[in-house]
């Protein structure tokens, strides 16, 4: 209806598809969508606020519209919505709410929430420490092609932190971390090459991966 075409004609002007781009022109019609209920236009403006393109940066603005958005279901936005919780940015710093909206947003599958969870109960923040759980939400993440989560998996596996030490499956993690540019994982999967951590010894694969990470 009228709100999802002022939220299309917004996007197209802030795009610049089929029109020159005019990103105060978008802003006005995302306005009137959010106004309308219109998620993502709720969503587009936090963002724009808070990297204050288009409009004067406003931090609570931006609180304002993730939350708005984040009542709407869309996980972009309850992860942003957390994020800003957590390091109290246009709002007052919440721990708690903080993993409550990583929470929901990784009920969403997005890897980026669900890592976000990881730490927070890694760290014992908004939550008690709890290893075990962060090692499940890791798992979650990495699964879902997340590059740290992959990473720190990796480490705890080869360290057997919370978990048994696996170093095959430690060079599984360190593997798919490297291939997404960790430098940090590139080093230690070439360190497992180099000694059969978790491969077999192949010192042109470990030569391979030093000369990524150098």
């Amino acid at each position: 209806g009228k709100v999802e075409a002022q939220f299309a004609l917004g996007a197209s002007l802030e795009c610049g598809d089929g029109c020159q781009p005019d990103i105060k022109e978008a802003v006005k019609w995302y306005d009137l969508a959010a106004e309308g209920g219109h998620a993502s236009a709720q969503f587009n403006l936090g963002v724009l606020y808070l990297q204050g393109y288009g409009v004067v940066p406003d931090e609570e603005k931006a609180a304002h519209y993730f939350q708005l958005a984040s009542e709407q279901g869309v996980a972009n936005a309850q992860c942003n919505l957390g994020a800003m919780y957590e390091r109290g940015r246009g709002v007052e710093e919440d721990h708690a709410l903080a993993l409550h909206w990583y929470e929901m947003a990784a009920k969403g599958k997005l890897p980026k929430a669900e890592y976000n969870v990881a730490v927070m109960h890694h760290l014992g923040r908004g939550t008690e420490v709890d290893v075990v759980k962060a090692v499940e939400w890791y798992q979650r993440a990495a699964n879902n092609g997340h590059a740290t989560a992959q990473y720190i998996l990796a480490s705890l596996y080869q360290q057997g932190e919370s978990v048994s030490v696996d170093e095959k499956l430690a060079a599984k993690w360190f593997r798919a971390a490297a291939g997404q540019g960790v430098v940090e994982a590139q080093l230690l999967l070439a360190d497992c090459y180099l000694r059969g951590r978790g491969v077999p010894v192949d010192y042109v694969l470990a030569h391979v991966w030093f000369n990524c990470a150098a």
